[in-house]
């Protein structure tokens, strides 16, 4: 077999990859980033593992590994967070001195088209690279917009701008919400805690549901005397269940110990496993029938406890008193008055839940159809609030500021009541052993909770969350070198805000850009029906559009996301069609990466480099993947296997993923090179695996420190390559067999002999 590639420059990244040391470096991106903080996206990859894909891609082979190590901005002996450390001026001008030699122009065109929260193109644009970034769904690039273009173009100055106009909405809120929020004289309420009801088809009473009835039960010493917990008391006289509070210190295992003994406030759970117990009459109501009921009646609420702090003091609690409740109905009554007029203009968005995904049907089950059902009536009346504040603030922002300065901060305005509405919903849930409100999207799906939190105006909402946000908008000034100073150092590229470029697109038809004038492609493709970004997303799309429609029409022109164009394999996009809705939405999703490789293959630069990032256990994944790459005209020249995936994330559990993601190193396939058969190439295949393995491996454990280094922290543990040498070798052994011509192989050979060659095992057999 001949290889007849045109002459094309050697990259880092086909040579080698620092891959222990970004498995460290990713360790630390585990905890706070404000550029995943500043807006809710799903699945992002590590900045540190972005910025070494993007420079590996770029710079010349012949470099040594301290040197690239160097231009990632690690410094000999010192301890660095590459995600929290920008590159500094002569670092950057090394690496535009070297794309000048190796691409012939200071600044290539770095190109993601599937970019989604942003991590390449935010590592792409701290060197001052010329970034084009696209995604289909707006929400990503809203997302991208806001941790990117907008920091570059206005930086820090811009942020008290924000600050002005976040106070003014809040302030606004705070007049118009505070009768409804009322507040005893000597304390502020913090959140109140609700139960989704039904009515005992048996007594009739009406029922609380939560698996459990805590409240705070923090594990630190200082807080085992704190522990709290309601508990359920039958009033069947009443046809209802109340609650008294139970406080003390811990008891055995998970009980509070009181001076009437020891209360375990989970063996008074009204539910379990979707089946619920009337604590009146001990009747057992059964899944079937909350679901029926929720459908004719939609769920009821009740409120059982409410958290509150008394000044500057710690969080306490309380059973609700006839000023909670009066607050309640006053707001169910001002909310009737208006929703209405919120309806037809826009402030309460009207969209249904599509009966085409995954989760919708679910919802269906418990009365939910429309996107603000998701929230209870106050909840409602709060949000909506704040979304015709913002719109009065708007007039006001858009007389005093130039048309995209205007945009920029009305922008971020929508951005921080999104982050509230991730906290503030009936998918919100309280998280008593840290004692704090978790996320709606916290597991990247939608998930209604028996037992949710409100939170309250004077609670971690708006004033809580816009701090946040401004202080995270400082920190991506800061990240992405949006003080310019760098940029105007003698040899470095002037930064020009048309050097990031940002886009909604699919990836399928990228018409904005012309052929073969991209230099490199590094992109990270979803992994089959892993994460519904669009279906998901539309929980915070919804209140964008109410938002942003007309600062940014084309971007919210669709009632909802696009989800037909998407390219996951979702199943219910293929109901009722007489065949296996899995199966068409696989053969979907595997045109559409088709595709998208295609469109790939005709921007890209004909000597260019393609770095694709893969995650997934499944070898079908990797045989479309494959095929893909073959049909579009790639080939693959080095592979190298990354963890980038944070194994405590809940919404990895039993996910089809790994906790490595694979770098696949393409080149463009010469249309003239030999074919062969895969009897011809069995034995190479199998020959450059044995070949790489043990070059594959010293990559992935050696230590690359300086002498010095090493010497100082001898004990630094190396992890065993395991499944990473695994996949790395996988891409070595395609770097043969993708020289294959797919057509003439399935004229010799079955279909099931061109899948990967993986065993029942999942390990590679290519024997």
């Amino acid at each position: 077999m001949t290889n007849s590639t045109p002459k094309r420059p050697s990259v880092f990244i086909e040579k080698m990859m620092p891959v222990q040391l970004l498995n460290e470096q990713v360790n630390f991106e585990h905890g706070g980033n404000p550029f995943k903080g500043l807006h809710r996206w799903y699945s992002r990859k590590p900045l540190s593992f972005s910025r070494a894909s993007v420079l590996a891609s770029l710079l010349p082979a012949d470099i040594t590994m301290q040197e690239f190590e160097y231009l990632l901005g690690l410094v000999p002996g010192k301890e660095v967070k590459l995600y929290k450390t920008p590159p500094n001026s002569v670092q950057i001008k090394k690496v535009q001195d070297y794309c000048e030699k190796v691409w012939g122009t200071r600044t290539p065109t770095v190109l993601d088209a599937f970019a989604g929260g942003g991590s390449i193109p935010f590592e792409a644009a701290r060197y001052g690279l010329n970034v084009l970034a696209s995604d289909l769904n707006p929400v990503a690039v809203v997302t991208m917009k806001a941790a990117m273009e907008y920091p570059l173009k206005f930086g820090p100055d811009l942020q008290q701008d924000i600050d002005k106009w976040v106070k003014w909405v809040g302030d606004e809120a705070e007049k118009s919400l505070a009768e409804f929020f009322p507040c005893l004289s000597d304390e502020k309420t913090v959140h109140y805690l609700w139960a989704h009801t039904v009515v005992c088809p048996n007594c009739e009473s009406v029922v609380p549901l939560s698996p459990n009835w805590w409240l705070y039960r923090r594990t630190e010493k200082q807080n085992l005397h704190r522990w709290c917990a309601v508990k359920p008391i039958p009033n069947p006289e009443n046809k209802r269940v109340d609650f008294e509070l139970v406080k003390g210190r811990k008891g055995k295992g998970t009980t509070i110990l009181t001076n009437e003994g020891e209360y375990d406030p989970e063996h008074k759970s009204t539910i379990s496993r979707g089946v619920g117990k009337c604590p009146n009459c001990n009747s057992v109501i059964e899944e079937e029938t909350i679901k029926a009921y929720a459908q004719s009646n939609t769920l009821g609420h009740q409120l059982y406890a409410v958290a509150y702090r008394k000044n500057s003091g710690s969080l306490e609690f309380r059973i609700p008193n006839h000023i909670d409740l009066q607050g309640i109905q006053k707001s169910e009554l001002f909310l009737f008055s208006k929703i209405n007029e919120w309806e037809l203009s826009g402030i309460i968005p009207t969209q249904q839940i599509p009966d085409n995904t995954h989760r919708g049907p679910d919802m269906y089950l418990y009365g939910i159809h429309q996107w603000h059902q998701m929230f209870n009536l106050r909840q409602v009346l709060t949000i909506g609030t704040y979304v015709e504040i913002i719109r009065k603030a708007k007039l006001k922002i858009q007389y005093e500021y130039e048309s995209e300065k205007s945009n920029a901060i009305i922008l971020y305005l929508a951005i921080i009541l999104n982050r509230c509405l991730d906290k503030n919903s009936r998918l919100s849930h309280l998280d008593a052993v840290t004692g704090s409100v978790k996320p709606a999207m916290g597991q990247h799906s939608l998930n209604l909770f028996w037992n949710y939190p409100e939170i309250s105006l004077w609670g971690l909402l708006w004033k809580y969350e816009s701090p946040k946000t401004i202080s995270d908008y400082c920190e991506l000034c800061n990240l992405i070198n949006s003080k310019s100073s760098i940029f105007k150092l003698a040899g470095i590229e002037q930064h020009n805000p048309k050097y990031i470029q940002i886009d909604t697109a699919s990836a399928d038809s990228l018409i904005h850009i012309t052929d073969n004038s991209v230099d490199v492609i590094v992109t990270d493709p979803p992994y089959y029906d892993s994460i519904r970004y669009a279906e998901i997303s539309d929980f915070f799309y919804v209140w964008l559009r109410a938002n942003l429609l007309d600062i940014f029409p084309d971007l919210f022109f669709n009632e909802l996301t696009d989800k037909d164009r998407e390219a996951i394999a979702n199943p219910g996009r293929f109901r009722n069609m007489g065949v296996s809705p899995e199966e068409l939405a696989n053969q979907d999703y595997e045109a559409k990466m088709a595709m998208a490789f295609a469109e790939y293959h005709r921007v890209l630069r004909n000597d260019g480099v393609m770095t694709v990032q893969f995650n997934h256990k499944d070898s079908g994944a990797w045989d479309v993947l494959a095929k893909s790459l073959i049909d579009a005209g790639f080939e693959i020249t080095a592979s190298w296997a990354v963890s980038t995936e944070n194994p405590q994330n809940l919404h990895q559990a039993q996910k089809n993923a790994v906790s490595s993601t694979v770098l696949l190193v393409c080149r463009k396939r010469d249309p003239n090179a030999e074919q062969a058969w895969w009897d011809d190439v069995r034995i190479d295949v199998r020959n450059i695996v044995f070949e790489k393995a043990p070059e594959l491996e010293k990559c992935l454990t050696e230590d690359s420190r300086p002498a010095a280094d090493r010497v100082a922290d001898p004990q630094r543990r190396i992890k065993p390559p395991g499944i990473n040498l695994c996949l790395s070798a996988f891409g070595s052994a395609l770097s043969v067999f993708l020289w294959l011509a797919m057509d003439e192989i399935k004229a010799k050979v079955s279909y099931k002999q061109t899948e990967m060659p993986f065993n029942e095992g999942g390990q590679l057999n290519l024997f």
